[in-house]
């Protein structure tokens, strides 16, 4: 057995780590060390392997989280991957469907391959898990949507006949008709000033936050929010700090002059992201040296915005 370095870039996000297989070849087992910048899915590429027996070898429960130092198993594998078309279907979930609605969770599924196989959100699921979007073999999920039960309509008494309530009519001589011109005039509310408008350099554009079964990052992390909020972000960039390399080596523009509808990488450290794995968040405008971003996972909010100054020392992906 040896010990390999191994260098560059993806990592595979949760849900996309199953139902990535490479054609696999004869080859000897291996351990390798995992340097910064590796991921799952480059080593089953480099070793020519597949993600699910990288999983499977360490009992990796988030193989989207590998870290820098930790020695991994690189299995053998010496018969051929499977047909294209049955390793996509396999690879979405491996679990049959009960009778009672409920899947039994087996050894290799997601919450994103069970969604992709059933046809139910991952929201969904996450709920009937307890809000958990963790998984373990041999749970029952259940694959049905809570019904949300609506409160009954507050029922309004109904009016007695009018052969119940008699009204009792006086002559028209004895109570004549106010002439119109006594009647008090209808006071008039002062209309309220309007409202400044703020000047701003850019307008801020709008973004679906819905949840989507296309978007395989870890749920709830800021990459996960980015994807969601700009669907043309590719999914397996890898952590935050690896965005920019991975989206270039895919092709699309990265510079450092910040536009609205781009992505802005943060490395560690910069503007309080993460040091081990940074932070990305969406520009929504731009006001010279500083930008306004809408962001997911930071300092503790699920979703918020802030200004951040020294735009220029950041680094932008655009849309292709």
């Amino acid at each position: 057995m040896t010990t390999k370095t191994v260098k560059n870039v993806l990592l595979v996000s949760t849900g996309a780590a199953a139902a990535l297989a490479v054609g696999a070849v004869s080859a000897n087992a291996d351990t390798v060390t995992v340097k910064q910048g590796d991921s799952v899915w480059k080593l089953a590429q480099e070793y020519k392997t597949t993600t699910a027996d990288i999983i499977k070898a360490n009992g990796l429960e988030n193989p989207n989280l590998i870290l820098t130092g930790k020695t991994l198993n690189i299995p053998d594998s010496a018969t051929p991957a499977a047909p294209a078309a049955a390793a996509s279907t396999a690879a979405t979930s491996v679990s049959p469907k009960n009778a009672d609605g409920t899947v039994t969770v087996a050894a290799g599924d997601t919450l994103y391959g069970i969604a992709t196989r059933y046809n139910v959100s991952v929201s969904t699921l996450i709920a009937n898990n307890n809000g958990s979007t963790f998984i373990t073999s041999g749970q029952k999920l259940s694959l049905t949507t809570a019904p949300v039960s609506a409160a009954p309509a507050a029922k309004t008494p109904a009016a007695p006949a009018a052969s119940q309530a008699p009204v009792s009519q006086a002559p028209a001589s004895q109570a004549p008709a106010a002439p119109a011109s006594a009647a008090a005039p209808a006071a008039k509310a002062p209309a309220a000033p309007a409202a400044p408008v703020a000047v701003k350099k850019a307008v801020t554009p709008s973004y679906s936050t819905a949840a989507s079964t296309t978007n395989t990052y870890y749920y709830g992390q800021c990459t996960w929010y980015v994807k969601n909020m700009l669907s043309w972000v590719p999914n397996m960039l890898g952590n935050a700090n690896q965005w920019a390399s991975s989206a270039a080596a895919q092709g699309f523009r990265v510079d450092h002059s910040p536009a609205i509808g781009s992505v802005v990488v943060f490395q560690g450290g910069q503007a309080g992201a993460s040091a081990a794995y940074g932070h990305v968040a969406v520009v929504t405008a731009v006001y010279g040296d500083s930008i306004r971003i809408k962001e997911g996972n930071a300092g503790g909010n699920a979703i918020s915005t802030r200004t951040v100054a020294s735009a220029s020392s950041y680094q932008y992906i655009h849309a292709k």
